[in-house]
């Protein structure tokens, strides 16, 4: 008597599994590539070269750059010691997370204004799109923070995903461990 092959659950068929799904709500990558091409008034797009038959990424423009490289890596700079993997784990509440978007609003001001020359900042208008750029950003990026929801909602997940993990083996006939009944 043949055995039957069990059909493939969600995790299988799509290599999902607990450590990516943290990875994915810890991560700040998006975040600091949105706000990065903003200011680089542009892009990174995977398009199929039919010439050769490969894939290639190329940068795109979508818009007017608001600072040269060097502004834009000094701006990244900031951003990085505020959007990060250790901060979203915080538990900051309302009021702490104003009074931070406060001061780094301010900090982020007097640094672009004092090198607003060397990071080629044409007018005021491109100073306040980068100042609101960065700051909703990182303001968005803190609600996570808010009240210890990111962590909340890291914990609920892990034991969401450890559930269905245990569902999913007690039916394919293993018990604790992957060990049989």
């Amino acid at each position: 008597m043949e055995e039957a092959t069990p059909t493939p659950n969600y995790f299988e068929t799509t290599n999902y599994d607990q450590t990516n799904n943290l990875q994915l709500r810890l991560s700040p990558e998006k975040t600091l590539y949105e706000i990065e091409t903003s200011l680089a008034g542009g892009h990174w797009t995977t398009i199929y070269d039919e010439k050769t038959g490969r894939v290639k990424t190329q940068w795109e423009n979508k818009g007017e750059k608001l600072l040269n490289e060097n502004g834009v890596q000094a701006v990244m700079r900031i951003c990085r010691s505020v959007i990060n993997t250790s901060t979203v784990q915080g538990k900051l509440t309302h009021t702490e997370i104003n009074d931070f978007m406060r001061n780094f609003h301010k900090q982020l001001a007097s640094i672009l204004m004092r090198g607003k020359h060397n990071y080629e900042i044409k007018t005021i208008n491109d100073y306040h799109s980068i100042i609101l750029i960065v700051t909703s950003f990182t303001r968005l990026f803190l609600s996570r923070t808010e009240e210890g929801f990111g962590s909340t909602q890291l914990t609920e997940t892990s034991k969401t995903i450890e559930t269905i993990k245990t569902g999913e083996q007690q039916k394919l006939g293993k018990g604790f461990l992957g060990f049989g009944r």
